[in-house]
C-alpha cells in the first residue's frame, strides 16, 4: 500500500542489531522466505528486509515468483524524526484463468488460459517528517514518488475449451506517481 493508507509497519528494533529469518515450504513446490535486519544506534535507526515467495500453483499455469524488499534509514532529533524509505516489488505470475461454476464443478483443476502471464514491477521512495508536538498532538508529512510497470500476455483463441491458441496479445502499462500527504493527529 502507498503511504496514504494508514498501514503501520513494524518499526526498527531499539537494539543496535536485531534480525529474523522465516522459511516456509509446502505443497505445489511452495517456498516462502522472509529475512530482516534492523536496529537503532543513538539518533539513527535502520531496517532492511527481503521476501521471496514461489509456487507451481494448484492449476497448470498457476505458478508465480515474487520478490520484494524494503530499506529504511531514520534520524531522530528531540520530538522530531526524519526518514527515507525505499520499497521494491517484482512479480512473474502465470494466469490460470477464470472458470464458470459449471467448469469448476466439472474439473476444479482446469486451466482456461494455459499460456497467459503477468509481470509487475513497482519501486517507491518515501520521505517522512514526524513531529510529536505534545502528548496529544502530532504531525506527519510524507512525500513519495514511484514507478510501476505492468505487462500481461494473453493468448487469443476461438472459444473452444481447452483453448486452441491462434495468437497472443502483449499489453504494457507504465505509471509514474508522486504524492504528498500531511496528517495532524489530536488524541482526545
Amino acid at each position: 500500500p502507498q503511504p496514504v493508507i494508514n498501514f503501520i509497519s513494524q518499526p526498527p528494533s531499539t537494539r543496535p542489531l536485531a534480525g529474523t529469518s522465516e522459511q516456509v515450504g509446502g505443497s505445489h513446490s511452495l517456498f516462502s522466505s522472509f529475512n530482516r535486519i534492523s536496529g537503532t544506534d543513538g539518533s539513527w535507526n535502520y531496517l532492511a528486509d527481503y521476501a521471496h515467495r514461489q509456487s507451481d500453483g494448484q492449476r497448470q499455469n498457476g505458478d508465480y515468483v515474487l520478490n520484494a524488499g524494503d530499506a529504511h534509514l531514520g534520524y531522530s532529533f528531540g520530538a522530531q524524526r526524519l526518514s527515507v524509505d525505499f520499497h521494491a516489488y517484482s512479480l512473474d505470475s502465470g494466469l490460470a484463468g477464470l472458470m464458470t461454476g459449471a467448469q469448476f464443478l466439472a474439473n476444479h483443476n482446469q486451466t482456461t488460459t494455459p499460456d497467459d502471464r503477468l509481470w509487475a514491477d513497482r519501486y517507491t521512495t518515501v520521505l517522512t517528517y514526524e513531529n510529536k508536538l505534545s502528548e496529544k498532538d502530532s504531525f506527519i508529512q510524507k512525500l513519495w514518488s514511484g514507478y510501476q510497470d505492468l505487462w500481461t500476455r494473453s493468448d487469443t483463441y476461438n472459444g473452444d475449451l481447452p483453448p486452441q491458441g491462434s495468437g497472443a496479445m502483449l499489453s504494457g502499462q507504465r505509471f509514474n506517481y508522486t504524492g504528498l500527504d500531511g496528517r495532524w493527529l489530536h488524541r482526545w
